[in-house]
């Protein structure tokens, strides 16, 4: 699944950023896929026709896609950047699989500081209000703990303070310093992209290292086991 929903994403922002319009998208990037993604991708299609937008149509599939699919599209129509909505979603589901695999709760943390920054970026590029762009952007955080300590920044937002002032202090200090010079500097939307393409950095550089010395760790765990054996044996005669 993680497979199929990566290449049909990378075909969507392929197909928009060709300028070939969203309907005539949808019918095209399903096309080699199995029978039944075809079908999901005609209905979603004649749904369209009728005026709904994707992200409200994929919504009747929970099975195939899930809900923080449909709230980064969302936030992609919404900010008129539909194209990077799908690309970001191709890249999580390409690597989601290693993820699940490999990684620890840093690695997961760094991937959703990624796609909070991201989504953040996005909508604030294309004017949406502060109080709203943050409300949306937390949706797309999968960690409680994490968006425990990135809430405060909504109720700042909504106060008309900087959001950064309600951010928690355990969020990473390079988080938090590039986010105050992003607003300090009326570059906020510059700024939060760099730090979702930081993030996102860190996070593969964290799962690699794990997967090479997963299989390292193992090789020594069993000599251990051989060792330890071989001692047993020596002990008993």
């Amino acid at each position: 699944m993680p497979d199929n929903l990566a290449q049909l994403y990378e075909n969507m922002a392929m197909l928009l950023r060709s300028g070939i319009p969203i309907l005539r998208a949808v019918q095209l990037s399903a096309k080699g896929m199995s029978n039944h993604i075809v079908q999901i991708f005609d209905q979603i299609h004649r749904q369209m026709q009728q005026g709904d937008d994707f992200s409200k149509c994929i919504q009747s599939y929970p099975k195939f896609f899930d809900s923080l699919d449909c709230i980064i599209i969302q936030c992609g129509e919404l900010s008129g950047s539909l194209d990077e909505a799908f690309e970001q979603l191709a890249q999580w589901h390409r690597y989601r699989p290693h993820l699940e695999k490999f990684s620890t709760g840093k690695a997961i943390e760094m991937f959703n500081l990624s796609r909070f920054c991201r989504v953040f970026s996005m909508l604030y590029r294309a004017g949406v209000p502060a109080a709203k762009t943050m409300e949306l952007a937390l949706k797309a955080v999968n960690s409680p703990i994490l968006y425990r300590h990135l809430a405060g920044g909504l109720n700042a937002a909504r106060s008309g303070a900087p959001i950064s002032t309600g951010f928690s202090s355990k969020l990473p200090e390079d988080f938090l310093q590039l986010w105050k010079i992003g607003e300090q500097t009326a570059e906020l939307e510059t700024m939060t992209r760099r730090l979702s393409q930081l993030y996102w950095q860190q996070a593969l550089s964290h799962m690699e290292a794990l997967e090479e010395w997963i299989p390292k760790m193992a090789y020594i765990l069993l000599l251990l086991g051989i060792l330890f054996a071989g001692l047993l044996f020596f002990l008993s005669r």
